[in-house]
């Protein structure tokens, strides 16, 4: 009777084998975590967007409502960009994401202020383009001082150029 005990250990022992069989499927829940992954990924991503958004969002504003003759009023101590722009306005869409870089890239040095004309006969019009017959889009910039360093329309075929002298004034201005 003692040998049957033996083979009843033996296949005990192989049932330990067949246990860690069973222990295998714990590693079918890392199997299962490859899912997690795609979860851990959008929360990955949320942290490192917080980090990078707050710095590069820059100092960016739009200057009161649509239309409005608004005063021009510098950023405090720093290269302020005017865009002026109007939803109509073709060129102003390719332009304004240049001006938002600029700001974002240098967001202690440089503010962006952004003015909606709405159309020709508004009291912004009126008061910041018409009078020295600019165009859109329009970009000023006051130096740290407040003192006007650039004033340029944009006309047809010029907004590359427009662009290129804005990113070079500003980014000599920032070293």
């Amino acid at each position: 009777g003692e040998h049957g005990e033996h083979g009843e250990h033996g296949e005990h022992g192989e049932h330990g084998e067949h246990g860690e069989h069973v222990d295998a499927k714990p590693d079918a829940k890392p199997d299962a975590k490859p899912d997690a992954k795609p979860d851990a990924k959008p929360d990955a991503k949320p942290d490192t967007k917080p980090v990078a958004k707050p710095k590069p969002r820059g100092d960016i504003a739009d200057l009161g409502k649509p239309g409005e003759a608004v005063e021009l009023r510098p950023a405090n101590g720093k290269i302020t960009m005017f865009d002026f722009w109007a939803t109509w306005c073709v060129p102003c869409k390719e332009l304004e994401p240049a001006l938002v870089e600029l700001a974002r890239a240098h967001p202690d040095k440089v503010a962006l202020r952004r003015i909606d004309v709405v159309d020709w006969d508004s009291a912004a019009v009126a008061k910041h383009l018409s009078p020295k017959g600019f165009d859109l889009p329009h970009v000023k910039i006051v130096d740290a001082s407040g003192k006007i360093i650039f004033e340029r329309s944009s006309g047809k075929g010029q907004l590359a150029d427009l662009i290129r002298a804005i990113r070079e004034l500003v980014t000599s201005k920032t070293r």
